[in-house]
């Protein structure tokens, strides 16, 4: 089986906390650059962490 195919498979499944997803995006401001990391939840699909700092 898949690796996303598997995942896409347990959202909504299960119980909370038990597989999440993460992200790290760098966004270009008039400031500089930020990097964006965001941890989710596949469960609720809802995000349960995130932070932003600098680059």
């Amino acid at each position: 089986m898949n690796l996303n195919n598997a995942l896409v498979l347990m959202m909504g499944k299960g119980r909370s906390n038990q597989v999440w997803a993460d992200d790290v995006s760098y966004l270009k401001t008039n400031d500089g650059w930020l990097s964006l990391a965001v941890v989710m939840d596949l469960y609720s699909q809802r995000i349960v962490g995130w932070y932003v700092d600098k680059v």
